[in-house]
């Protein structure tokens, strides 16, 4: 106990200390926790329904999305194209739309520091889902017609593509 005399770094580490400022922020957004993240299950509850039929996205963790025993926060909402080939055309189509999408997130053993860690085709499935991610906009603030805009967004897109 009590301060080290020296110090010897064996590998990475984080400083996770906090201010006072940031400290009392969240405290505040805590109190909004529950009804944010029910706000984002209503959305995300939106979105699957009317993505879930359309042909050309899959929607990872569906089942366990809607399984009565969910309680995810629902900070991100992922879909899978079926073509890795057309993400970029598609997440252009989107911000020309007015939606911007994310990727999250990249093969993590694609990262310079991991890698080596895996062999070449070691991690298939991985790097597929990698190259097919696209995250849509979800957050607690969102109105009704933004979520909509998203979706009209997306079946335009797919109208496109089956023309």
């Amino acid at each position: 106990r009590g301060h080290s005399a020296s110090y010897y770094v064996v590998d990475w580490g984080y400083n996770y200390r906090i201010d006072e400022l940031r400290s009392a922020l969240g405290l505040a957004q805590l109190r909004r926790l529950k009804t944010d993240n029910r706000k984002r299950a209503e959305i995300a509850q939106a979105y699957t329904a009317q993505l879930q039929p359309l042909d050309g996205l899959e929607i990872p963790f569906y089942t366990s999305m809607t399984a009565p025993s969910n309680l995810s926060s629902f900070h991100l909402y992922p879909v899978l194209l079926k073509d890795a080939s057309t993400r970029a055309q598609f997440r252009s189509f989107m911000q020309r739309q007015g939606v911007q999408t994310s990727i999250h997130y990249p093969a993590i053993h694609r990262f310079s520091r991991y890698q080596g860690t895996a062999a070449e085709g070691d991690l298939p499935l991985t790097d597929e889902v990698a190259q097919r991610v696209v995250t849509l906009p979800l957050y607690a603030g969102m109105r009704p017609e933004q979520r909509d805009g998203v979706l009209q967004a997306i079946r335009q897109w797919q109208a496109l593509r089956a023309a």
